[in-house]
């Protein structure tokens, strides 16, 4: 197989380089970005944006390409504010130092005869009080099994990382959820920051 994976965002393509595992960013390219649906779960985010990818890139895919897509949810115990808005409210998590949180990172991929697979992975934390520079919420959120912050591991190869674990879920084929293209019904909600 081989995998590409589909963003615009220079941030998300230098993670899942760093995995130096042949992830190809290169073949299919973007006009603009991949529109974002507003909800909650990461996992119907990634559904409609493979959905979009697909109906884009399908006529130029090989029987070996998959392509896939991922987005990052945080969630708060006592927070319906973030999910996968996160990205639009970094500057509120100050409000929240010392409560409970979980990463959820997904990911949907796609093989040119439509199946779609959804991995997801979760990490454990708790907000903080920044101590240290790092992107994102990064420096807010500190892993419970290692008691350091997501920023200290920043451009360092390590097991906590989430996008890391998401992906070789779908290495590894465990997935999530399975489903064809035409399973996934047109969005009729929302987009985020519209």
């Amino acid at each position: 197989m081989k995998y590409h994976f589909i963003s615009n965002s220079k941030f998300k393509q230098n993670a899942y380089d760093k995995l130096n595992d042949g992830v190809q960013f290169d073949k299919f390219k973007l006009d603009g970005d991949i529109p974002e649906v507003e909800s909650i779960l990461s996992s119907t985010v990634v559904e409609q944006k493979i959905k979009y990818v697909y109906e884009k890139f399908n006529n130029n895919m090989d029987f070996l390409d998959i392509l896939f897509v991922e987005d990052v949810a945080l969630y708060i115990d006592g927070s319906n504010d973030f999910g996968t808005n996160i990205k639009y409210q970094i500057d509120d998590l100050f409000k929240h130092v010392s409560k409970t949180a979980n990463i959820i990172c997904s990911i949907a991929s796609v093989d040119k005869y439509g199946g779609i697979a959804v991995y997801q992975h979760k990490l454990n934390g708790t907000i903080v009080e920044p101590t240290e520079d790092g992107y994102g919420f990064d420096p807010y959120f500190k892993i419970n099994a290692s008691n350091k912050t997501l920023a200290s591991y920043y451009n360092k190869f390590n097991i906590f990382d989430f996008r890391y674990g998401c992906y070789w879920k779908m290495i590894d084929d465990y997935g999530f959820d399975y489903l064809n293209i035409n399973d996934i019904q047109e969005w009729i909600g929302g987009y985020q920051h519209e």
